[in-house]
């Protein structure tokens, strides 16, 4: 592989994104405050918005999990090495600055396909980083839509979320089932989109999941294993609980940070903005049966 162009093109197709001008990066505007571009080798000045910029490292400063130094550079020699703030993943170290509107992400040189896609999963992790400070997070969960609005099927990994999906009729319109980020541009408004199922991709590389779709976020159902199909208004509290693991395990799931403030921050915030969501979208316990129509109830209740 070359620098990380041919990387950074398979991953755009995974997320569907779109190449900007023809050029060297990517966007997703994904309906943030700025737009995120994904950009490789070069700077490039005709994307505007936060850049998430990659570039390959050696497989000793990206690998080690004990090295935190300053970011290489030599791709941008008129930024100080000084106030950098280092995100450590496993095969992805990110950089980042209060002062710079780029971000550099520093992968390894990929030895097999596996590797480039637990690279492209970590390769979300600025998106999501970036989002909790403005107010979203990421969520485990089914995103599906009906009549034009999108409810989430949330769950822990055995909940059913992908099984439901592939129950649910023609009316419905399934756009992921594992994961999904989502947005909030008001108190009272949010929106999600769709995100890579990455066991798909692991099996199906050529799988492409839409993540600039966003469509209004209407309802919040907490999936369990049931007798009889039942959706059951949940409290606040509980919805919060719920939630805020759900959260967590897509937002931390790759990030080693020894710096337990900034870690204590992030946390902080997520919970807070799972409170704001609670507050905004109702929750509800859906308990499904193995040959009902759970959809019956959820349509009834939206």
């Amino acid at each position: 592989m070359k620098g990380t162009e041919t990387w950074l093109k398979n991953l755009g197709s995974v997320m569907d994104l779109k190449p900007v001008h023809g050029g060297g990066c990517l966007r997703l505007n994904s309906g943030c405050k700025t737009p995120l571009v994904y950009s490789s080798s070069q700077f490039p000045s005709h994307c505007p918005g936060k850049r998430l910029h990659f570039v390959l490292g050696s497989t000793a400063t990206c690998s080690n999990q004990n090295t935190y130094g300053t970011p290489p550079l030599s791709v941008r020699p008129s930024l100080s090495p000084n106030g950098w703030n280092l995100y450590n993943l496993y095969f992805l170290r990110m950089w980042s600055h209060p002062y710079v509107p780029d971000t550099i992400c520093e992968l390894l040189e990929p030895e097999n396909q596996e590797m480039e896609i637990v690279m492209m999963r970590q390769a979300v992790f600025p998106i999501y980083h970036q989002s909790v400070m403005l107010g979203g997070l990421p969520f485990h969960c089914a995103l599906v839509e009906h009549d034009g609005v999108g409810v989430l099927l949330a769950g822990n990994s055995g909940a059913g979320k992908s099984t439901c999906c592939r129950r649910l009729p023609s009316s419905w319109n399934v756009l992921c089932d594992d994961e999904a980020l989502i947005l909030g541009h008001s108190s009272e408004f949010y929106t999600a989109h769709p995100f890579p199922t990455w066991n798909d991709v692991f099996m199906r590389p050529e799988s492409t999941w839409n993540v600039q779709q966003g469509v209004s976020l209407s309802a919040v159902f907490f999936l369990e294993h049931g007798q009889t199909d039942e959706v059951v208004p949940m409290g606040r509290a509980e919805a919060a609980i719920r939630g805020n693991h759900l959260a967590g395990h897509i937002f931390f799931r790759d990030w080693e940070s020894p710096d337990s403030q900034s870690r204590r921050a992030a946390t902080t915030k997520l919970f807070d903005n799972v409170l704001d969501l609670i507050r905004a979208v109702p929750a509800f316990i859906l308990r499904v049966s193995a040959n009902g129509q759970f959809w019956s109830e959820m349509e009834r209740v939206l």
